[in-house]
Formats: C-alpha cells, structure tokens, sequence
C-alpha cells in the first residue's frame, strides 16, 4: 500500500506505483463499475474495498488524467502529423516478442468507444460501437492482438484507394513462407491482393463483392439449386472464386 506523503498530487510516479496503477485497471476490467470512481464511493453498495487500499482517488486519478506515452522532444509538428507513433511502436515490439502468431490468423477493424472530441474519432453507424477510434487488428485464433494501427484519416485531400489492401499487405510482412493463413472480410478482399499475398507464400482466404475488379461472373441464385455451388480458377491457378450462399476468396481452398 502507498504511504499518505505519496497520495501528494504533483508527485513523480515510481516504477512500483506505475505497477500498482497498471494492476488496478486490470481488476477494474474483470469488476467492472458505472465509474472508476466508484471504487472509492462513500457509498456501501458502491465501494470496493480491495482497490482503495492500494491508492487515493486523488492520486489514482492524477496519474489517469497525467499519464501520456510519448517523448515530446521527438513528437513532430501537430501540423503534419495527427498521431505519433512512438507507443504504438512500443507495444507491438511487447505483443510480437511474448506470443509466437498461430496458424490462422485474422485481419479485421474494431472500435474503440469514445465520444469526446478527437480529430481521429470515426463514426461507423453499421458497428455495435458507433463512436470512436477505428483500429485495425491482427489477431491469433486464440483472440490475442499480435499487431494493431489507429486509423488517423484521410490525409489531405488525396482519396486513398485500397485501404484494406494495403492494411492486409503491411499485417502479412513477416509472415512469408511460413504458412499461416491469414482470413479477412470483403472490406480488404480482392483479386490482386490475393495474388500477391500467393505469390509471397501467405495463404489468405476471405468473402469479397462480386463487384471486384478482375472478377468472373457466376451463376445467379436463382440458377443454383440448393447446396449447389459455382466457382472459377485463375489462369495462373493461384485463385479461387467461389459461390455457395456467399461470395469468396481464396488462394488456397480447392473449390
């Protein structure tokens, strides 16, 4: 427990204070309150008893409000850039160092709620979460994040052209040759992506609109019996392109 003369606002955190901050908003994930605050409420039925004892309100709430991961002496200019990396950099040299990527893998965007003001808060009205910083995801079949880039917006005026495409191609580097398979949606999906990803031995599987580019018509649905399936293969057979309920993918299932 921390002495009353380190509760002082204002004071430099310790590295076993930092510990104790960090394992305090652990618990608070697993007993999850309305407010962190809570916690310490005079209240009965609102009051932890167990995490007060290791910090103050006061003093957990200054390092909350206070705690920032950036060096400002080699942050850019806010003009050029919304987002400096330098954390991020950080915890993804910790993610890729403690767990060795299992052989599925998956690419996708998440959200993270928020709905205070950020020039980086996005607005995703067909996500359970709505509101909030968009991230796109690399993750095990276990559910561990292995990677993960905040979307900071478009930059400037310049309309970038296949986002996903480019977010699958940076999550794969590292994975030549070693023969994961990696699955996304039809947000990142296409012909040409697939055939890079074939070409530098990374497997990759995933749904895709039949509007694509350098796609083959199929059968309509109302051709297809039921359970019956429609496919084409690429000239260069490193692509399948299949139907059955959905479209997908692929650049290793044989249809």
């Amino acid at each position: 427990m921390l002495n009353k003369k380190e509760d002082l606002i204002g004071n430099p955190v310790t590295e076993e204070e930092m510990e104790v901050f960090i394992g305090l908003n652990l618990v608070m994930l697993i007993k999850k309150s309305p407010s962190y605050r809570d916690c310490w409420s005079s209240s009965s039925d609102l009051r932890d008893e167990y995490i007060p004892s290791f910090m103050p309100l006061t003093r957990f709430s200054w390092i909350l409000g206070n705690l920032h991961l950036n060096d400002n002496n080699l942050m850019p200019s806010r003009t050029y850039v919304r987002l400096c990396s330098t954390w991020h950099q950080v915890v993804g040299l910790i993610y890729e160092k403690n767990y060795y990527p299992t052989k599925n893998i998956a690419i996708d965007e998440s959200m993270i709620k928020f709905k205070g003001r950020s020039s980086l808060k996005q607005y995703m009205p067909k996500k359970l979460t709505k509101h909030g910083y968009k991230v796109w995801t690399k993750c095990a079949s276990s559910g561990y994040c292995l990677d993960f880039e905040i979307y900071t917006g478009k930059v400037g005026d310049r309309v970038e052209t296949d986002l996903g495409g480019k977010v699958v191609r940076k999550f794969c580097d590292g994975l030549e040759g070693k023969h994961h398979r990696v699955y996304f949606d039809n947000y990142f999906n296409s012909y040409s992506l697939q055939v890079d990803l074939r070409e530098k031995q990374v497997y990759a599987c995933g749904t895709v609109n039949a509007s694509r580019e350098h796609l083959p018509e199929l059968k309509a649905d109302n051709k297809l019996h039921r359970g019956e399936s429609d496919y084409r293969i690429s000239d260069n057979e490193m692509v399948s392109f299949m139907k059955r309920c959905v479209y997908l993918l692929t650049n290793f299932h044989d249809p």
